[in-house]
């Protein structure tokens, strides 16, 4: 038994039968002494031998970008985290009501819930009612219609919010290489 490892690098097995991997197209017992810790995708011949042994080296930092660039399921995942981050930082943000008013209101995920929740409970409510701006500055609500107009901003603009990033990721998905990938730009 034997280690053994592909030379288009693109398999390596512990402890295989060597008569069925010909040395035509595997290493035997490649010395790999250089790269225990490093990941496998990262792996490269040195083109040298260690007493009769292929030396098995890490790739530089500028072959593991190419490796990582041909990596399509990490630059997506990538490029995925990256959309949710900045819609993440747009939630905390909040909106602005009314237009050009400069108050901006929370839409953070408990406030999300909040608004929708006020739709069932505005009836309920004693006026004026104070909500607060992402700066904590009390406003003072009128009635139940002014509340309800300030929800259906809040839900609109968390609609908007989310379906943008949909469509960000929806393209993250349908790339075919990294380079479609590179080329979303996320202008929110």
């Amino acid at each position: 038994m034997a280690d053994v490892l592909k030379k288009d690098m693109t398999q390596y097995i512990k402890s295989a039968q060597t008569h069925l991997f010909p040395g035509v197209d595997w290493f035997i017992n490649p010395d790999v002494s250089a790269v225990g810790a490093v990941p496998f995708k990262y792996w490269k011949d040195s083109g040298g031998q260690n007493n009769g042994h292929q030396v098995i080296v890490e790739m530089d930092q500028a072959e593991k970008d190419v490796v990582d660039a041909d990596d399509l399921p990490a630059v997506k995942a990538a490029k995925n985290n990256e959309i949710r981050a900045r819609t993440a930082e747009i939630y905390l943000a909040g909106f602005e009501h009314p237009a050009a008013s400069g108050k901006f209101f929370p839409l953070d995920s408990e406030s999300r819930f909040e608004w929708h929740a006020s739709a069932d409970f505005a009836a309920q409510l004693t006026y004026p009612y104070l909500i607060f701006t992402v700066e904590d500055e009390p406003i003072s609500i009128a009635n139940q219609g002014i509340l309800t107009q300030y929800r259906n901003a809040a839900v609109a603009e968390s609609l908007s919010i989310k379906n943008d990033e949909t469509l960000l990721l929806n393209q993250v998905y349908n790339a075919v290489d990294a380079a479609g990938v590179a080329g979303i730009v996320d202008n929110r």
